[in-house]
């Protein structure tokens, strides 16, 4: 736990340096914990989902969404899907980024399910069947 406290410690959240360290030290305990996708502990989860977001904002975005995909089915967690639905958007996921948004807003209909989000899979949907 020490260990994640100082990974996050890295990352002033101001410079892409601090953030990409602050990355680059998760990463590392994933390396050397493999076991932390096994368990759905809640240390477990903060440390995949730190790496995932710091993948997912300095890269490298295919790293982000193996993290997020194994987060969700950990955590099964309405933001974790919703992020997984964004950061599925940087490669040709296209089904499985809207899938992950609709199961965000059925996990927190009240938070995800939105008019932006109905129109955002409306328009996809229309979009692919033009396509």
């Amino acid at each position: 736990m020490e260990q994640i406290d100082q990974a996050f410690a890295l990352d002033d959240h101001k410079t892409h340096r601090a953030h990409a360290a602050s990355r680059d030290a998760m990463l590392a305990l994933i390396e050397q914990h493999p076991e932390v996708f096994d368990t759905r502990r809640e240390c477990n989860l903060r440390l995949i989902r730190g790496a995932a977001e710091r993948c997912g904002n300095v890269g490298p975005f295919k790293k982000a969404i193996e993290l997020y995909r194994k987060l969700v089915l950990l955590s099964n967690n309405a933001t974790d899907w919703y992020k997984l639905s964004e950061v599925l958007t940087h490669g040709d996921y296209f089904e499985e980024s809207l899938a992950a948004l609709e199961k965000a807003m059925e996990l927190a209909p009240n938070v995800y399910d939105t008019p932006a989000s109905r129109e955002t899979l409306m328009l996809a949907r229309n979009a692919d069947l033009r396509a």
